[in-house]
């Protein structure tokens, strides 16, 4: 759903079909097709588990923040705890739930079983840090909260600040109360969002396909803090040594497990009077904080639309040695030009590297395959996982001659268009990355009901069959019972394939190819009958 005060071009819209016949669903998604939102096919299962994922703790800390405020009987914007800074979008997106209806965040919360599970691991992590606050635990304090950056965010956290800049935190404020009388803030709800979400191993940015207004604004903040490292640092030092901020904390603390009970005994009414006593404390303020967290909705979607993303795990510190760069087939792009890149593995659901334009569409002649070894991502010299690789139809035909490919079949995939001024950095960038036996080569793209292609000469990765970690005419069975029990640096191989699965549907109901969907069939059997046997 969009709100009446933001555009909905560009926004992500969920189709789900249910019981729709064909002729009707086709009617509806014609029909929607007039909002220009960028519309995500999922099923309902789906939809529940990022619905969990991208709302379930986001609301629950917002509604914690305000429910703090009121128990202790000030107002946010007079506090000098939360008058500049990300401490603005705090308050603003507080204030912006609470002037919805309960039942907005009620039913999500209570009738979703994948959200209180998140619910849990929440306040579950915010326990942790604060028993380790207050009783002196520095180390393990802090070994925590790295280890939850490192997970989230990635050792090389210069190209991180995407969702929010300092001009938008900066010029919106409800406070009058002037910025050098500002106290510092452990920033706890921050904290342990990321000790969650390194605890449930989720990357948030996974999520971003489906984002809501809440959430973009909550990972925003807390990618604004452990992206400066000074910031961080003075987060945590706040939290271990301020007694006042202890304080605060601990009615914080409070106010999150209360809310975390009310939500686990499923009791609508008690989460009703919870909400409203709340919002009818913070009622001066609540429709100017609406408008104001519409303005910094407005600004980031006006000005972020294509934003820099760098990932998690498989990204290339500032500190890698040099590296050959892959073989090149052909090259018609040249240092200084517009520099286009073709995902169809990880890429398309992890994008480590800066962009400004993007397209979901498919090129022609190719083949996507589990083939390439994985040597340093998701497996290991010697057990190496299986990656994707294109495979051209005519060589796919030569070693698989009873399952040839079909001609009008077609690779689903992400173009990207590289930040401008950024393109040598990221060829680079990608030259280390694909370095365990691919090639580049260059593509044309095409959308659906295009006459030709979107976009033309579009760099790609293949792992041709003469490299060194080509895995060769493998069979489906084979190739499943590696991915299976494969694991590397970056993750278990059958995460892999899950979250590229699980892309593809969601940009496109036909997105995912007969190969991959029985592969990933496989792979799970083969996942469950070892679980099974271990129990």
């Amino acid at each position: 759903m969009h709100g009446p005060n933001i555009s909905t071009r560009g926004q992500p819209l969920a189709i789900i079909r249910v019981r729709s016949s064909d002729e009707h669903y086709e009617r509806a998604v014609h029909a929607l097709e007039a909002l220009e939102s960028r519309m995500i096919f999922l099923t309902y299962e789906e939809h529940d588990r990022i619905t969990a994922d991208t709302q379930a703790a986001t609301h629950l800390s917002f509604i914690s923040l305000g429910t703090a405020w009121s128990l202790q009987g000030y107002h946010p914007w007079l506090n000098p705890q939360f008058i500049s800074g990300i401490n603005n979008v705090k308050v603003a997106m507080a204030l912006r739930i609470y002037a919805s209806k309960w039942h907005v965040y009620a039913g999500l919360a209570i009738m979703n079983p994948l959200a209180k599970r998140q619910i849990s691991c929440y306040v579950e992590s915010m326990t942790t840090l604060y028993k380790w606050m207050v009783a002196g635990n520095r180390q393990e304090f802090r070994t925590l909260i790295h280890d939850a950056a490192d997970f989230v965010f990635g050792r090389d956290r210069s190209h991180k600040k995407i969702m929010l800049d300092d001009d938008v935190l900066q010029q919106l404020s409800l406070s009058q109360v002037p910025d050098e009388m500002s106290r510092p803030n452990s920033h706890l709800s921050l904290l342990s969002a990321a000790v969650c979400w390194y605890k449930m191993r989720m990357s948030p940015y996974d999520n971003l396909v489906c984002q809501t207004p809440p959430f973009r604004m909550w990972l925003g903040i807390v990618e604004y803090l452990f992206c400066d490292h000074e910031m961080l640092e003075q987060s945590i030092e706040t939290a271990l040594e301020d007694r006042y901020t202890q304080a605060e904390d601990l009615v914080f603390y409070t106010a999150v497990t209360g809310w975390g009970q009310c939500i686990e005994l499923g009791s609508f009414d008690g989460y009703r009077e919870r909400f409203e006593k709340t919002a009818e404390f913070l009622r001066p303020k609540l429709e100017q904080g609406k408008d104001l967290s519409t303005m910094i909705l407005k600004k980031l979607t006006n000005g972020e639309a294509q934003a820099s993303r760098m990932t998690v795990s498989e990204t290339v510190s500032a500190q890698s040695p040099a590296v050959a760069a892959p073989t090149a087939v052909n090259t018609p792009w040249e240092d200084g030009q517009p520099l286009w890149v073709f995902g169809y593995g990880s890429i398309i659901y992890r994008v480590d590297f800066p962009i400004e334009d993007q397209v979901f569409g498919y090129i022609h002649s190719h083949k996507r395959a589990f083939l390439q070894k994985s040597h340093d991502h998701r497996g290991t010299p010697t057990r190496p996982g299986r990656v994707c690789t294109l495979i051209p139809h005519t060589e796919w035909n030569s070693m698989f001659p009873r399952d040839p490919a079909d001609p009008d079949a077609v690779c689903w995939g992400m173009a990207y268009k590289v930040q401008s001024g950024m393109e040598q950095q990221v060829k680079q960038h990608l030259d280390f990355r694909e370095k365990d036996g691919y090639t580049e080569d260059f593509v044309d793209v095409f959308v659906e009901q295009s006459e030709g292609p979107v976009v033309q000469k579009v760099l790609v990765y293949v792992g041709v069959s003469d490299n060194p970690s080509f895995a060769g005419p493998s069979t489906l069975d084979e190739t499943a019972r590696v991915i299976a029990g494969a694991e590397g640096p970056s993750g278990t191989n059958r995460e892999y394939l899950f979250k590229l699965c699980d892309s593809l549907r969601l940009h496109h109901p036909r997105a995912l190819d007969p190969y991959l969907a029985e592969l990933e069939t496989l792979v799970r059997m083969y996942v469950a009958s070892d679980k099974h046997a271990l129990q």
